[in-house]
């Protein structure tokens, strides 16, 4: 009979103390996946932002202001137009 206790006795602290131990790791997964959380909505952010800078950089009123900026030149089209020649009959 003080076998069966002090077997269960034994059991019962080994139980309780993995208990604790996977209670600390579930804790910690808990803080890693608050953190991750929280990475996700900076990014998210950082995202909007830039997505929000391309679009203003890449409007053509920017495009222009930057080379005229940087002294380019707007293109000119000519067209060639060959004068009149007479038809043959």
């Amino acid at each position: 009979m003080k076998l069966l206790k002090t077997s269960l006795f034994i059991i019962y602290i080994a139980l309780l103390a993995g208990q604790l131990t996977l209670a600390n790791f579930r804790a910690t997964d808990g803080d890693l996946v608050a953190a991750a959380e929280t990475r996700l909505q900076e990014l998210s952010t950082i995202n909007r932002q830039l997505e929000a800078q391309i679009t203003s950089l890449s409007s053509l009123s920017s495009i222009e202001t930057r080379a005229r900026q940087d002294l380019f030149q707007p293109v000119t089209a000519s067209t060639f137009t060959p004068p009149p020649v007479a038809k043959v009959p």
